[in-house]
């Protein structure tokens, strides 16, 4: 039997023909690969560092240098504008967000105590503040918590609503970089890592308002500060889409080369959500054609950064957009989508404002664009011309994950340390999220029992449980406990050291009410169980005639257990099973 686009030689012809000949065609096969190889080693291999940097660096460089010699900051204000009081927005929902499930994650009696961590970081002396910002090593407590969130809220929406904005995004990235530092494996997670990027580069196209320059006026040094700024912006558009797409390319996933990604990515994803299900039931040929669509949406649209606005930059900001809003209709993704629709924005010019809108921001004085005395004006041109030099080297080494570029052997170490100083930050981070696209789904089903004999399952707000359950569509909210779970099924918690999963489990048995508000069923709710068992259980969605009956999912595989069953002795939660 032939393989699918091959055909079969007739036998009677088979027959006929002579063996082939080994003397005659290895010699030349292998002479055509000696030679090929030869060729690649000395026209790519041995020559890739020195061509990647020459086109890099030709790239940012031709395209910063048009940014600030022949545009003019005042014809992207309005865009401008638009792009601070969403990002403002953004910040809104992501300290909501982070305000109604920090202390179950990280409160006194949370699954992972900030005092617990902070005893964690002082293990490196006296570089262990420097390390690790936070404003929490002045305070651990859940009041201080509190406070930090609703400050971090207070100022968002101060930013939101043009009200001291310089001054607002900062302690905005100052208190979400303090939740990031100490939440661990809750807040590592490149969703902050974009925030806190975006808010910086944000930050810097505001900053002169905030410095106390004297009245006058610099236009070309102003002009040079201002467009820099926006470029950076434009730049991390470019790290994050590029970055994205080209990873899932160098990662050699089979999946994702054959055009098979999307087959398994909408009921394997961490949080599918009820649109989801039916984008499932597309033909194959919709999900391959979608698949080959976002390459190149993630590739080469990104590209529109370098060249000046207009059409092409019109309907590249068209597409990124376009699939940011897919993804953020079949799955959620907390701020993520919400981040990604926005620095696309960047890509116009004021004349893609619609006349309502423009009309409706012009009385608000949107002035952006910032001059100043000619000697203060040069301070911002030399500090704009280090903010480009730097993020231009800096950024080689996230992108040297994802192009194999060799970083070290142009970078000096020190490039290295300064790094490893702005990462605490979430300052030019890598990204590249489904590098390998995932083509099973295992859920974990927590139970607890009073005799070992009859079970009762906890059921999370978001993450799959119950069969029937239809998942909650949300834009914006990231929940961070059912977003980690969904990582279990590839991890393996070591029984010998307090994990958080570990430490999840003993407040369940201890009936905390900081955790169990993370949950949306308590099945015990007078007192908790004895007895907990965790089961691992493959899920997929729902077949159509399912669907009909009521159910979302369908298990798979019969559970089975995938930690041993725990109890509490003395307080303190032991096994009671060997795994």
């Amino acid at each position: 039997m032939s393989l699918e686009g091959e055909t079969e030689t007739p036998p009677e012809i088979t027959q006929s023909l002579p063996p082939p000949s080994k003397d005659a065609t290895l010699p030349l096969k292998s002479s055509l690969n000696a030679q090929g190889q030869k060729v690649y080693q000395t026209l790519f291999k041995k020559n890739y560092n020195t061509v990647f940097l020459t086109v890099y660096l030709a790239a940012t460089i031709l395209s910063w240098g048009w940014e600030v010699s022949t545009r003019d900051p005042t014809q992207n204000k309005l865009i401008l504008f638009i792009f601070h009081r969403l990002l403002g927005l953004t910040f809104v929902t992501a300290f909501i967000s982070n305000w109604v499930q920090a202390k179950g994650l990280i409160g006194e009696k949370g699954i992972l105590p900030m005092k617990e961590t902070l005893k964690l970081f002082e293990r490196f002396g006296s570089k262990s503040k420097l390390s690790f910002p936070t404003v929490f090593w002045f305070n651990s407590s859940d009041q201080y918590l509190q406070y930090t969130c609703g400050v971090g809220l207070l100022t968002s929406v101060l930013y939101t609503l043009n009200i001291l904005s310089p001054y607002a995004l900062l302690v905005s990235c100052i208190c979400h970089c303090s939740l990031k530092v100490v939440g661990r494996e809750f807040y590592a997670l490149q969703f902050d890592n974009l925030l806190l990027d975006t808010g910086f580069f944000a930050l810097l196209t505001i900053l002169p308002s905030a410095l106390p320059f004297p009245t006058g006026y610099s236009q070309l040094s102003s002009n040079f500060y201002d467009n820099t700024t926006v470029w950076l912006l434009r730049w991390l558009l470019f790290r994050l889409m590029f970055s994205s797409g080209l990873c899932k390319i160098v990662s050699r996933d089979p999946v994702w080369r054959s055009g098979m990604a999307l087959k398994y990515h909408y009921w394997t994803q961490p949080m599918p959500n009820k649109i989801s299900w039916y984008a499932n039931q597309l033909p194959l040929s919709v999900h391959k054609i979608s698949c080959w669509a976002h390459f190149v949406v993630e590739i080469a649209l990104p590209f529109a950064v370098f060249v000046p606005y207009g059409k092409i930059a019109f309907w590249s900001c068209l597409g990124l957009i376009g699939l940011q809003v897919a993804i953020l209709a079949t799955g959620n993704y907390g701020f993520f989508n919400i981040l990604s629709i926005l620095l696309p924005l960047l890509l116009l010019d004021d004349k893609f404002v619609p006349q309502f809108l423009a009309n409706a921001i012009l009385p608000l004085k949107p002035e952006y664009i910032f001059s100043t005395a000619s000697i203060f004006g040069l301070v911002l041109a030399v500090l704009s011309l280090a903010l480009f030099s730097a993020t231009i080297a800096l950024s080689l080494i996230p992108l040297a994950k994802v192009t194999k570029f060799s970083a070290k052997t142009i970078l000096p170490s020190t490039a290295y340390k300064m790094y490893a100083l702005l990462a605490p930050f979430g300052i030019l981070n890598y990204y590249g999220l489904f590098a390998r696209m995932t083509t099973g789904r295992k859920e974990i089903l927590i139970q607890g029992s009073n005799d070992l004999k009859e079970w009762k399952e906890y059921e999370f707000i978001y993450k799959a449980g119950d069969v029937k359950k239809t998942p909650y569509f949300v834009i914006g909210h990231l929940p961070r406990l059912d977003w980690r779970m969904w990582f279990c099924q590839f991890e393996y918690f070591s029984n010998e050291s307090l994990n958080w999963f570990d430490s999840f489990l003993e407040g369940l048995l201890k009936g905390n009410n900081d955790i169990l508000d993370l949950l949306e069923k308590n099945p015990f709710k007078e007192s908790p169980p004895r007895f907990i068992k965790c089961m691992k259980c493959d899920y997929v969605f729902a077949s159509p005639e399912e669907k009909k009956e009521g159910n979302f999912w369908s298990r798979a595989s019969e559970p089975k257990l995938y930690w041993p069953i725990v109890t509490l002795k003395n307080n303190q939660m032991c096994y009671l099973l060997s795994k």
